[in-house]
Order: C-alpha cells, then structure tokens, then sequence
C-alpha cells in the first residue's frame, strides 16, 4: 500500500478554514513555484510536488469532495478503514488508497500499474466477493483507454448504484449462543442486524463515491462531455445560421413582392394612364366651371345684406361642400380618391360606348 501522504491542506499551504479565494491563491503560487519547466536543476521533485499540488487542489475545491476528505482525512492519507474494525476479513479490500492519484501512476494502458489496469483490477475484485456473497449478473468491465463509450456508460451506471450482497457477520457485536432466552435472543439478532444494516450502507456509499471520484478523472468521460458541449455549441450556431437565413430569405421574398408590385404599376397600359389623366383633367375643368357657375349667380336678399353661401358639389361622391377649403381637403381624402377611380372608369366606359 502507498505510503501515508501529506494533508492536502499542508500541501496548498492554507488552513482547513480556507476559502475558495484563498486556496486558489495559494495553488497559483505553488503552482509556478513547482512546474517542472522552471526547475531544471531539480526536476524530479518538482514534477512530484507538482503532481501532488495539482491532485490537492482538485479534491479541495471541489466543495463535495472537500466535504468527503474533511469526515475521512485521517483514513484517506493513512491508507486505512476508517471503522478501525480488526475483525473484518482477510480479504477485505481496502479502498481507501484508491481515493488519491498516488495508486496508479499515467494513463498509459501497456503500463501495469497505469489508472485504468488499476482501477480495472480493482473493479473485478469487488466483483468477484460480490459473486461469491450471492448470485446476481456480472457487473461491466472498467476497460481500457479504447473501450467504446456506451460500454464505459454502461459501466457508471451499473456502480454508481452499487448495492452490496454482502452479510457483513463480523460486525455482529454480540453471539446469539449467549443469550439466556428466546426474548434475549431476539434483542441481540435486532441489534446485530442494525450493525450488519449499517456496515452495509457505509460499504455502499463508499463504493459509489469512488465510483464518482473515478468518472471524474476518467479521460474517456471527460473526452465524452468535450463532444458533447462541442455538438451542443455546433447545434446552436446552426439553429442561428438557419435562423439568419430564413430571416434574410423572408427579407429578399418580402422585396421581390414589392419590386414585382411597382414594377407592375410602372408597366401599366400607357394609353389607360393617359385615359385616366384625361378624365381627370375634365373632371377638375367641369368642378371649376360649376364653381364659377355659382359665384355669378349671386343674389342679395330682401331683408339681410348676406351673400348667399355658395356651394361647391363633388359629383364623384355626391355631396356638397360650403367652403373651398372644405373641398379641397375633400378631393384629399381617401374615399374621395377611390370615389373618383371608380367615377373616371364609368365615365371612360361611357365614352368608349359613344365612340362605338
């Protein structure tokens, strides 16, 4: 087993109070300090020191992790089961060694003592007392560095909701054999089995919270989860570019509709215009006679020194108007301007009659 290693707080140089800031500060300077670039006389040690910086920050500024290390320091840096249990079988594995990146050295899959023919070996242990407790499907290989990713899924899967099978009989604090009477011997197997439940339950969560510090380091996963955000961030731009493109294909459609509308006014019949601009000027000169029609036949009352008011008449939309003003502010508006269309395309479908 690894030797006892130093308190990653000792490591950081910072108190088990530190913040976040504060631990960040103190791995920044350790950092520059023990990089092996800058050590060149002395780059054994600082690749080490180095190494042992780099795992101390990574457990302690994650806030779960730090929390793990807090209620299990003594246990994870000595090596040993925290419980103390001397009774526990020979074969009891050990995990806590297997919390710090001290247990296997690169990632190199030719190397025997390399992250993934460590943590593989390990895994197959655990499963084979698992198999030997009880019967139940074989649980998926850890792999190697090649092993394909729905493979490794299905490895987290399976142990991150490890339940052991096993009886845990060597936490039982009291031999059944003693009791004195069947009321005695109930109460003690009650209070073995509440050791034996509880044994049970750390063993488990001490399973999956390996299995967690594991996925975390685990390259294959990390390489999963580039990929992924990649194709997240690949299918955004997309959906934008798809976006941008509909809205400036709507844009030039919107445009051509317009274009093709004006140029369709600009393309009108020339003789159908000029028609038009003809009744329009008799219609004007007709208004105009009609006025000066009225202003000459102004007469003065009997018994008031008023002008009689004149009127001015729009024939277009049969109505009259006491004012000029009223009715050029008439002839403006748009039902006036629709009225008069209409009026102008009877009194040309009058006059093509006369000419027939």
């Amino acid at each position: 087993m690894p030797e006892k290693k130093r308190c990653y707080y000792e490591v950081l140089e910072v108190t088990p109070k530190a913040t976040n800031e504060e631990i960040r500060k103190a791995y920044k300077k350790l950092s520059l300090k023990w990089h092996p670039d800058r050590n060149y006389n002395n780059k054994e040690e600082a690749d080490e020191r180095f190494k042992e910086v780099q795992h101390a920050y990574s457990v302690i500024i994650d806030p779960h992790e730090r929390q793990w290390y807090d209620d299990h320091k003594d246990a994870i840096l000595r090596g040993v089961d925290p419980m103390g249990d001397e009774a526990a079988p020979e074969d009891e594995i050990n995990l806590w060694p297997y919390f710090s990146n001290s247990c296997y050295n690169g990632f190199n899959d030719r190397d025997e003592d390399s992250f993934w023919n460590v943590y593989r070996n390990l895994f197959e242990l655990i499963n084979e007392q698992e198999q030997e407790a009880g019967t139940g499907a074989p649980a998926p290989s850890f792999g190697t560095s090649e092993t394909p990713y729905p493979e490794v899924q299905a490895f987290y899967t399976y142990w991150v909701a490890f339940a052991t099978r096993k009886r845990f009989g060597y936490k039982d604090k009291y031999n059944p054999s003693s009791a004195e009477s069947r009321w005695e011997k109930r109460a003690i197997d009650a209070e073995n089995k509440k050791e034996r439940d509880k044994a049970r339950r750390e063993y488990n969560a001490l399973v999956r919270n390996l299995v967690v510090y594991v996925k975390k380091r685990d390259k294959r996963v990390l390489a999963n989860l580039a990929a992924k955000k990649e194709a997240e961030e690949a299918a955004k731009r997309e959906k934008a570019d798809l976006a941008k493109q509909q809205a400036k294909a709507l844009k030039e459609q919107k445009a051509k509709f317009y274009r093709e509308q004006f140029e369709a006014e600009e393309d009108e019949d020339p003789e159908r215009r000029e028609q038009e601009e003809e009744l329009q000027r008799m219609l004007e000169q007709e208004d105009a006679q009609r006025r000066r029609k009225k202003k000459g036949n102004r007469k003065a009352t009997i018994d008031s020194e008023d002008e009689e008011d004149i009127e001015y008449y729009c024939p277009c939309c049969n109505k009259t108007f006491k004012s000029e003003n009223q009715m050029k502010q008439h002839e403006k508006s748009k039902k006036h301007l629709q009225a008069a269309k209409i009026y102008m395309a009877q009194l040309a479908a009058q006059m093509e009659e006369e000419e027939e």
